[in-house]
């Protein structure tokens, strides 16, 4: 999310949500059309934007403006995220901050309101009733995004090292989580069977019984080297990780840093999600070669 040189100020800490909001959203007249025609047009937004670009995910929407993006959660349940609440959006947009900033310290600027004024007219900021909320954050530069790299073909051997050093440092420095061992195996059970139940969805156009064969094998090796993951319990390697590492969610200049890191995941967080979980989007990216100089500081952070 382009470097916008200093920028602007920080936003001030954020009143807590109140308590009559935990339920409902406020200002229930005010529907998600109204607020992604507002958020489309370059005049809602502070600073230079002469154009907004909208990229949609299957739980958010990207506002990208020519410094600056913002994000604004679906009011969906897609377990294990149920952002269907004010309250709810709100705190999935306050754990994004505080996850992201750990890795990408200078992009995520802060959590932003949308309001309706007295006139009853939507505006980003400014005084009103809050009717939903938006991660703010510095745009990066496409051109110096992993993935593009890959596709170049211009990656060096000195950015993977680079990445990987940012990294083995961030993991090193994390702190253990407090897990049960049993709890922490019956979670990565859950994620297997329900990456089964999506993936063998007509929809996907997948071949089930591979899938199923996967599942089976994957739950087969969590039962038989169950004492594996209990001794990283043990030795407290278990941490508050990213969780969806991918190539896009990388940028190589003009200082490595790393984004989108998942903020609805804890229970799985694990320092062994860089280095196995997340890697099957660099084996499709064509580049699996390359996993082993990704790899090697992380493997030795413990």
């Amino acid at each position: 999310m382009t470097d916008a040189g200093s920028g602007p100020r920080m936003p001030s800490p954020l009143p807590a949500v109140p308590a009559a909001l935990n339920g409902r959203d406020a200002h229930p007249a005010i529907g998600t059309e109204a607020k992604l025609a507002l958020l489309s047009r370059p005049a809602s937004f502070p600073g230079p934007a002469h154009d907004v670009n909208t990229i949609e995910t299957h739980m958010s929407w990207v506002f990208l403006t020519d410094d600056y993006a913002y994000k604004l959660k679906k009011p969906v349940r897609l377990a294990p995220f149920d952002a269907r609440t004010l309250a709810a959006r709100r705190r999935y947009c306050d754990e994004e901050v505080r996850l992201n900033r750990r890795l990408a310290p200078d992009v995520y600027l802060g959590v932003v309101a949308l309001r309706v004024d007295t006139r009853g007219q939507l505006q980003l900021g400014g005084d009103g009733i809050i009717v939903d909320w938006l991660v703010w954050m510095r745009r990066l530069p496409a051109a110096h995004m992993l993935d593009r790299a890959i596709g170049a073909g211009s990656v060096r051997q000195d950015d993977l090292r680079r990445v990987a050093a940012h990294l083995a440092a961030f993991y090193r420095a994390a702190p253990p989580l407090t897990i049960d061992a049993g709890a922490y195996r019956a979670a990565f059970a859950r994620d297997v069977d329900r990456n089964r139940r999506a993936l063998t969805r007509a929809a996907y156009g997948l071949a089930p019984g591979p899938v199923r064969d996967l599942c089976t094998a994957q739950q087969a090796m969590l039962a038989a080297r169950a004492d594996w993951l209990d001794e990283r319990v043990r030795l407290r390697r278990i941490v508050e990780g990213h969780g969806d590492l991918r190539p896009e969610h990388i940028c190589l200049a003009p200082q490595v840093c790393v984004i989108d890191c998942l903020e609805f995941a804890r229970p799985c967080a694990s320092s062994t999600r860089p280095t196995s979980w997340d890697s099957w989007p660099w084996n499709a990216s064509g580049w699996a070669r390359q996993r082993r100089a990704r790899t090697w500081p992380a493997r030795r952070s413990g």
